[in-house]
């Protein structure tokens, strides 16, 4: 059927989740049980979103009964599982929880026919009304909050965003639909994630679920109950007046269900925007001359019902993934000022054929009607739709027949308001520039365009409507042709002409309309979460009426005992802002509130306590809270790497095949370089094998996206400009052009890559065919992707990763600086969680305002000046910049002895607990293991060693005792060194240019050029991190390895060409991203001397820290139970000698084990430990924990071109000190020294026997 087709394009969901048995068996009953004749304070006709809600807060104080045309949404997985979500709406049985029509539009729709309404058949969006719309409809701004906090404690979750959720979020961003307003239930304009009432497992709540709060003793729910009319007693002069209902069950059957006597009960219709204006005009009341002709007798002619109907148009693109895409609903959506609302879904085309029997999928339709040029090699798919708000466009409803079972006929004429067309036109244009965006680009094949994707849509049969010609390139046509709905329809019963503003029916009695059948426009982007707070706010409202007592019980009063058990009495004095307060704690505060009243009825009965307030969540655990409110603040973006630098290498290249005319002189040289931002280009990291010591195998695909290639395009221009400027002229000839410095480039085994002929004239292919890396690469366990934004493995517990893998892009210029700030701001943030009350050693150092023990001035300017006399280095003079505040004395103490100690030299401050692992024991516990001692794992285990037990595992030695690793004379030895137990470890890409990962303790940051630079405000804002504790944790890193550094002749050169060359402005020395030309920091001191990650640990508590040196991690454990998360409880590595140890975690729920091994090694421990992609993991022999296809996957690095400046004048030797930022996407930077040492030549050996033992077991 068509109708198939035209919701797979809409949502396409599969998932796994299980069936909840209701909580209201006791009151919810088959209507054939009922009665023949019953009598009740308040008669609600549809137990849907509103219906519900209204039920249960009308039981706190009066009988009532809810007759529901459907059945329970429990045990029935189709609509209680977000796999069923399809198969749901495809159901057209006489009994099917969803009942199709298609209005004379030609227009798919649906309506719901269960208990809990739409909410139990809809995509499951949670979002508010905006401040405007609860405004004009009149409602009190205070009750109103009230009431959608009384439902959002029963049924809504802040969604997981995955991949294909936060790529359409960040294109959102791209297109311009800003500001980012994170999670929130708000309607407010940008680009925001809201909630769902869809739970972390897939599980739907429904509005039925609210019934939990109802009284259970004075609400009965009738189920298959079709009421067929509404009874009116009608005298002469006088209202029709409401007083009962005739209903049929299941069988046929007729049941009268009557009013008890009295002037406020009521019947209330809540049957929907269909249902209710149809059950009017059933029992009289409408448009007289339509009544009549279907023999209806007119009890009130109301040509005004049915009237109004609106139904906001829909149109979406569909995007064929070549990656696989989660399965997600609505969970992201943007909100332009343009009138129309951008949401979208993702799921596989594949599982949705295996699910269903339908003749037609778009399975078929993609494969049989594809309008590509190539096939599709999977069915993964992504949808995008836009929605017009409003709409401006009104129809009407009719009746078809008096049989209540069948669907009235609706026409809303979609677009008869031009302004809804423009709407429609400016919508479809966003999502246009949000699938051409970066953000979106691994989601679409190569090559395709917007245009065949209206195409694909076209050909489907998404509607009845003819398809015009024109469509194919008039967005009009496209948006009328291929219009759907997204079941927002409302009217027929509006304010003010079917209704009064409370909602009682105009020119009767006892009868009120509540439900989207009132509503003028939908309120905000989604609105069932308004429709269910419509209905507890009605219903507190109507209790109200019925009795002053239900204007809130208020707290006057306390009655407390003394230790004698004498009674006290305190009292509030009589001013409206005067509150009880209760601070009990977790088990004191609600065990106080039951006992005053307030809690689960059934309990307080139990325990004969006067019932003063219903409130069944009083009790309950905090799972609602953690998985709810305070674990899921959306963070957005995280883009961060570990950062290196690769200059030129090979002297005998430069001296064999010289394309100068004449000698070099001598073989001093400096190098410019140029570096792309971002990038845009992805690509994936596979496992090459079960041993974690082997490089997994890794593509980066560059310059994939032509926007790189721009980008370098551009940069190098500026290198060419800064080649030529005045500055430089004294360190090249005068007669050496551009051109024959990149023939020398070209001339050069950069890389693996084939050159071609063109590369000496297209810069283009110069780029391509001379790339090279600065090791910046990252991703392979991206946030929102593989772990969530407090960097939580997703669907596994006791798991995180921290470092260079979670990041999209490189912050900045060089990432260092932000890897090691995340390390500190991370362990803070998880020391928080642990304990509130954690005072970390990072705030305890020393100024001369605040100096405590040391006893002022004399003390700190003594302390100064010994560490200066005992170490010239820079450290001593730093002290004066400590502050200690509020510090014990103990403390003060340890922190005194501590500094002076670290004064002295460059031996390892650590030794008493950095060992080889050959020294640790078989099997050992800690609350944290930390696998990997690199650039984020050092800072993260210093900062826990604080408060908790830390084991670091470091599958390389120490950085102390290697002059290679730390002078900068052997920054090329240590990368030259191919050797087994290397701290530099070379592996190739696949896309053939060399690189490195760091194999000591200390990471990358042992074997990196050492700038130092943060990241811009705007990338710390778009990550969502807290502004204070980036700045904190950023000093805290500083104050231990950061320094300026000094700036020579050949720096001061490449500085001076940049300004010249219009990056600008000049920034001076700073640790800030800042676009110009700026001197950065470097982790080398003035002395040459590197300081890296492991100088951090420096701050540890040695007594709660073990680092375990030499330790390759093979696996990750778990525990798996049916239908619960892997909890990872410990790890088992192996030492130098190939002996097996196991660490294990302490048992607490706050302990945990912490990937920090890189960009390469994060995603590769993952796999090799079960969590990865399934089908990956078998061909390797490795059992699936967590089939999760997203590991390894959003892989990039920055690609990095250089041109190699031989020099007639000495240059000195120097790595990464200047910088320059500009506009066009890429940074330049610059390095010098001497081509002629012997680790050069070492190099250029050891890189071709390298290279040559790749080709000879066929990885190149």
């Amino acid at each position: 059927m068509a109708f198939a087709a035209s919701l797979g394009v809409l949502f396409f969901l599969i998932g796994l989740c299980f069936g909840e048995k209701a909580p209201y068996t006791s009151f919810a009953k088959d209507a054939t049980s009922a009665p023949p004749e019953s009598y009740y304070d308040y008669i609600i006709i549809g137990g849907g979103t509103t219906g519900c809600a209204l039920a249960a807060t009308l039981s706190a104080a009066a009988k009532v009964l809810v007759l529901e045309r459907g059945g329970l949404p429990y045990g029935n997985p189709n609509v209680s599982n977000i796999t069923g979500f399809l198969p749901t709406l495809m159901d057209t049985s006489p009994t099917s929880a969803s009942q199709l029509f298609v209005s004379t539009d030609g227009v798919f729709n649906n309506r719901g026919r269960i208990l809990g309404g739409s909410s139990a058949i809809n995509a499951g969006f949670y979002t508010r009304a905006s401040g405007e719309y609860v405004h004009e409809s009149g409602w009190d701004p205070r009750l109103v909050n009230e009431s959608y906090e009384w439902v959002e404690k029963k049924v809504v979750f802040q969604p997981r965003v995955r991949a294909w959720q936060a790529a359409v979020r960040d294109g959102l961003l791209e297109a311009g639909v800003t500001p980012y307003r994170g999670f929130t239930y708000e309607h407010l304009e940008g680009t925001k994630i809201g909630g769902s009432i869809f739970d972390e497992n897939g599980h739907r709540h429904t509005a039925a679920d609210l019934l939990e709060y109802a009284d259970s003793t004075k609400i009965a729910v009738s189920l298959h109950a079709v009421v067929y009319q509404i009874l009116f007693r009608t005298s002469p002069g006088e209202r029709p007046k409401a007083y009962g209902v005739l209903f049929r069950d299941s069988r046929g059957t007729n049941h009268m269900a009557y009013l008890n006597s009295g002037p406020k009960n009521e019947i209330i219709v809540s049957a929907g925007a269909l249902g209710s204006p149809q059950l009017l005009m059933l029992s009289g009341i409408g448009p007289a001359q339509q009544l009549r002709a279907h023999g209806i007798g007119v009890v009130l002619d109301q040509p005004l019902v049915g009237q109004g109907m609106r139904d906001n148009p829909m149109n979406a693109i569909l995007i064929p993934s070549p990656r696989p895409v989660e399965i997600s609903l609505v969970e992201v959506v943007g909100i332009p000022n343009v009138g129309s609302y951008i949401e979208a879904s993702s799921g596989s085309l594949e599982a949705f054929a295996n699910q269903t029997s339908q003749p037609f999928t778009l399975l078929k339709a993609l494969r049989g009607s594809n309008p590509y040029p190539y096939p599709f090699p999977n069915t993964d798919v992504g949808i995008i739709v836009e929605k017009v708000m409003g709409p401006f466009s009104t129809g009407y409803l009719e009746l078809q027949s008096k049989d209540p079972n069948d669907n009235p006929r609706v026409t809303f004429n979609y677009f008869q308001d031009p302004r809804d067309l423009q709407r429609c036109v400016e919508g479809m244009e966003i999502i246009r520039r949000v699938i051409e965006s970066r953000s979106m680009s691994t989601f679409r094949y190569p090559f395709t365009s917007f245009q065949s994707l209206m195409n694909l849509v076209l050909s489907l049969p998404l509607n009845l409507r003819r398809k015009h010609l024109t469509a194919t390139y008039s967005m009009e046509q496209f948006c009328i042709d291929t219009v759907m709905t997204i079941w927002h329809y409302h009217g027929g019963c509006q304010v003010g002409r079917v209704v009064d503003h409370d909602y009682r029916v105009l020119g009767v009695d006892s009868l009120r309309v509540i439900d989207g059948s009132t509503f003028y426009d939908t309120p905000g982007t989604n609105p069932q979460a308004t429709v269910m707070m419509l209905g507890r706010y009605m219903g507190e409202k109507i209790m109200g009426e019925r009795s002053p007592r239900w204007k809130r019980p208020k707290a006057y009063g306390v009655l407390f005992k003394d230790s004698r058990s004498t009674s006290h009495r305190a009292y509030l004095n009589s001013e409206p802002k005067n509150e009880i307060i209760v601070s009990a704690g977790a088990l004191g505060s609600p065990q106080l509130l039951m006992l005053s009243g307030i809690g689960p009825a059934h309990q307080l009965r139990a325990q004969g306590i006067e019932i003063v307030l219903d409130q069944p969540m009083v009790r309950q655990g905090s799972g609602f809270l953690e998985a709810d409110w305070a674990n899921r603040m959306a963070q957005d973006y995280a883009a961060f790497a570990n950062q290196t630098f690769q200059p030129f290498t090979l002297p005998e290249a430069v001296r064999g095949s010289n394309p100068y005319p004449y000698p070099f002189p001598n073989t001093d040289a400096g190098i410019i370089v140029e570096k792309v931002m971002g990038p845009f280009s992805t690509g994936y990291l596979e496992l090459q094998s079960k041993d974690p010591n082997d490089n997994p195998r890794v593509t980066f695909n560059y310059f994939q996206d032509p926007r790189d290639l721009q980008r370098c395009v551009e940069g190098m221009e500026i290198i060419r400009r800064v080649y030529e400027s005045r500055s430089l002229t004294t360190f090249h000839d005068p007669f050496t052009s551009f051109e024959s410095l990149m023939k020398l480039v070209l001339s050069l085994p950069l890389n693996l890559r084939k050159k071609h002929l063109n590369a000496t004239y297209s810069m283009e292919q110069f780029c391509m065919d001379t790339v090279m890396t600065i090791w910046h690469y990252h991703g392979g366990c991206q946030v929102g992707r593989v772990v969530d934004h407090d960097y939580r493995v997703i669907g596994v517990d006791s798991l995180r990763v921290i470092d260079g893998s979670t990041f999209y892009d490189s912050p900045g210029t060089n990432p260092q600086a932000t890897v090691m700030m995340l390390g500190r701001y991370m362990g803070e943030k998880i020391l928080g969680e642990r304990s509130p009350h954690v005072v970390l050693p990072a705030k305890a150092f020393l100024n001369e305002k605040n100096v405590g023990f040391f006893g002022g001035k004399a003390t700190m300017k003594m302390l100064g000046e010994y560490c200066t006399f005992v170490n010239t280095s820079i450290l001593g003079s730093r002290i004066l910049h400590f502050s200690l505040e509020n510090m014990a004395f103990a403390a003060s103490l340890g922190v005194l002895f501590f500094l002076i100690g670290s004064c002295f030299g460059e031996k390892a401050p650590y030794t008493s607990f950095a060992k080889d692992a050959t020294s640790a024991p078989p099997e050992a516990y800690y609350d944290y293991i930390i696998i990997g001692g690199g650039t984020a794992g050092c800072a993260v285990a210093a900062t826990l060693s604080a408060a908790a037990k830390v084991l670091v595992l470091e599958r390389g030695g120490l950085p102390y005792g290697n002059p290679n690793v730390s002078n900068i004379t052997g920054f090329q030895a240590t990368l030259a060194d191919v050797s087994p137990n290397s701290p530099s470890q070379l592996f190739v890409s696949t896309d053939g240019v060399f690189n490195h990962r760091g194999r000591i303790l200390g990471g990358s940051s042992a074997i990196n050029a050492g700038f130092y630079s943060r990241a811009s405000g705007e990338f710390v804002h778009e990550s969502g991190w807290d502004p204070r504790l980036v700045n904190e944790s950023y000093e805290w890193v500083e104050r231990k390895v950061a320094f300026p550094p000094p700036v020579r002749a050949w720096q001061a050169a490449v500085r001076d060409g940049l300004l010249e060359v219009g990056v600008t402005p000049y920034r001076g020395f700073t640790y800030e991203h800042l676009q110009g030309t700026k001197i950065g920091g470097s982790i080398f001191d003035e002395n040459g001397h590197r300081h890296t990650a492991a100088d951090l640990l420096e701050y540890a508590d040695p007594t709660k820290i073990t680092v375990s040196l030499h330790a390759v991690v093979y696996q990750i454990m778990f525990r798996t139970s049916p239908g619960q998360r892997p909890k990872a409880y410990g790890v088992l590595f192996k030492d130098s000698r190939g002996t097996n140890h196991m660490a294990y975690l302490n048992s607490g729920p706050q302990n945990e084990i912490i990937v920090s091994a890189g960009a390469l090694g994060s995603p590769q421990l993952l796999m090799l430990s079960g969590i990865g992609p399934a089908q990956q993991l078998r061909a390797h022999g490795i059992g699936v924990v967590l089939d999760q296809p997203l590991v390894g996957q959003g892989m990039r690095d920055n690609p990095m071109n250089a041109i190699l400046v031989p020099s007639p004048r000495p240059v000195e030797i120097s790595l990464i000190q200047v910088v320059g930022i500009s506009n066009v996407g890429s940074y330049i930077e610059a390095a010098s020294g001497s081509l002629e040492a012997a680790w050069a030549n070492r190099m250029a050996q050891d890189y071709a026997a390298f290279a040559n033992q790749l080709d000879r077991v066929g990885m190149i």
